[in-house]
């Protein structure tokens, strides 16, 4: 059967690990627009350690080490597409070498891909440090929506999210973006605007009239929450439970962290900005420190 050319496409990282499964439940609970398919896949990444895959012997131990690699690979394709086809979607498997999240990022430039999908398990510091992620790298490189799923502590609840959002254009776009995905599975989403401005930047903004200091803080608080509210609105215009935070704080991703414990919230979305290499090493990316500092599910959302 051939897929609808409307439907909603998703890349998923199938490894056979429980964070995997998790992805699966996770876009399950989302409930996202219908038609939808799925392109799984599975990477088979090298024994070598600088990643090349020689024409070894049939008989060679490292060959035989391959074929059991991609056999194994084949048996995990075959157990998430039973899964996925059984709720009825249409579904195609994959299998290709080389490392894992340059594979995901081509097959979804070239299936058209609306979303890609990876389970992540929280490993520490140093592992990231040394050996990278494939979650962090995609959240870096990938140009389609990123969803991270992890995997929680504890069985959830309502299942309900923040978006967080600033007042760029971006942000509109990626309330479309998401408005276009259709999360009906989500119980609410918070629209969460962080306001970065404390009395000392404030008194810079109306420096020579202190006495409009006041003023210029509940202007930008006010100009925050109007924007919230805005978004809102489309959001409920879209079938979805959206409700307005402003809250305060100098580090962003810290605040997007205390609002998701303040609200419990299941999953973290994250409007993105177009970053260029300067702007990364001087002023990082909130994406990238939510994942490293929150264990929560993220949803990445491209403009």
């Amino acid at each position: 059967m051939t897929p609808s050319t409307d439907a909603l496409r998703l890349v998923l990282g199938v490894d056979g690990s429980d964070a995997c499964d998790y992805a699966l439940e996770i876009v399950q609970k989302l409930d996202l627009a219908k038609p939808q398919h799925f392109v799984l896949v599975n990477a088979v990444e090298s024994l070598m350690p600088d990643g090349s895959f020689p024409p070894f012997r049939y008989e060679h131990p490292l060959a035989n080490d391959q074929r059991e690699r991609e056999a194994a690979g084949m048996a995990k394709l075959n157990a998430a597409l039973a899964k996925v086809v059984e709720k009825d979607i249409h579904a195609e498997e994959l299998q290709s070498h080389g490392e894992p999240s340059g594979i995901l990022m081509r097959i979804a430039k070239e299936e058209n891909a609306d979303l890609v999908v990876v389970g992540h398990n929280r490993r520490g510091a140093l592992d990231d440090l040394m050996l990278g992620s494939v979650a962090r790298n995609l959240l870096r490189g990938c140009p389609q929506h990123v969803l991270v799923a992890r995997p929680p502590a504890k069985a959830e609840e309502d299942f309900v999210a923040i978006l967080a959002t600033d007042d760029s254009p971006e942000s509109e776009k990626c309330v479309d973006a998401l408005l276009r995905l259709a999360p009906k599975g989500l119980a609410k989403i918070y629209v969460l605007a962080v306001n970065e401005i404390d009395s000392g930047a404030a008194s810079m903004l109306v420096r020579g009239l202190p006495h409009l200091q006041h003023k210029a803080e509940e202007w930008i608080a006010e100009g925050l929450q109007r924007d919230s509210e805005a978004l809102c609105k489309r959001l409920r215009q879209g079938g979805l439970d959206a409700e307005a935070l402003v809250v305060e704080g100098s580090d962003p991703a810290d605040a997007i962290c205390k609002a998701s414990d303040a609200t419990r919230a299941s999953l973290i979305m994250v409007a993105a900005r177009p970053h260029g290499f300067w702007d990364r090493i001087w002023h990082g990316s909130v994406s990238e420190a939510v994942f490293a500092h929150d264990s929560r599910s993220l949803l990445l959302l491209r403009p």
